[in-house]
């Protein structure tokens, strides 16, 4: 006969393989649980059924898969090839309030979170390939994610002459189009880039390509890794012959 199965959550596992009857498993966007139907002596057939089921979730239910998104937290929650500190010299950052804290010929301005927290501030490198935010996350191989944020300018105010160009990769592809950096000082521009999911864990970073010394100087604030679409429901049958248990 068939038994209940229970989808309230459990201690997490690595694979479906190991996970005990009635049990489930959470994964980002999708919920496995494994059930079973028993062989019985007064079944019409002899067989044995292996079921996993897979659910699929709404993906706005999960909300920013990143932490520290919004700087709240300092320089916790990713990596980065940038020295750490102020904003001076080049290839350097600072999580502050303001630019101008970081930097005394930068640009005046708060963040975009709420005018009041922290933000990202970055002095462009001068060598190509250096990422100045990066993060590693589980993600479901066919589900496609956006990253999301906000990009500012901060150098040589009111002008930057030279806006920094971060391009997104994860591991090691280039996804979308370059992210520009307004040329006016203090002002936040949006971006997103859309990207679907190829293997279990994903490094993420944002590298900028202009090598420009002078110039090149950047804030981020409020990144944001959502799921937005999943793969289809799967039921996966596997039969077999159990007369000899009967």
């Amino acid at each position: 006969k068939r038994r209940r199965v229970s989808l309230e959550e459990t201690e997490p596992v690595v694979s479906s393989e190991n996970l005990p009857e009635g049990q489930t498993m959470y994964l980002n966007s999708m919920v496995i649980v494994r059930s079973q139907i028993s062989c019985s002596v007064h079944a019409k057939r002899t067989l044995f059924q292996a079921v996993l089921l897979i659910l699929a979730f709404a993906p706005q239910a999960f909300g920013n898969l990143i932490s520290n998104g919004d700087f709240s937290d300092g320089v916790s929650g990713f990596t980065t090839d940038y020295q750490l500190g102020g904003t001076y010299p080049e290839n350097s950052i600072c999580v502050s309030s303001n630019p101008i804290n970081c930097h005394p010929g930068a640009a005046s301005y708060t963040d975009h979170t709420t005018g009041d927290g922290l933000m990202l501030n970055a002095n462009g490198y001068t060598s190509p390939g250096k990422a100045v935010w990066r993060v590693v996350v589980t993600t479901v191989p066919g589900s496609t994610y956006v990253l999301s944020g906000w990009i500012a300018s901060w150098g040589n105010p009111p002008q930057d002459g030279s806006p920094a160009r971060l391009n997104l990769f994860t591991n090691g592809s280039q996804i979308g189009q370059t992210i520009l950096a307004p040329g006016p000082t203090g002002q936040w521009v949006s971006f997103d880039r859309e990207w679907t999911a190829t293997t279990s864990v994903t490094t993420m970073q944002l590298v900028d390509e202009n090598t420009w010394w002078n110039g090149n100087d950047f804030s981020l604030d409020d990144l944001s890794l959502t799921l937005a679409t999943s793969p289809t429901p799967t039921l996966l049958v596997e039969r077999v012959d159990c007369s000899a248990l009967i």
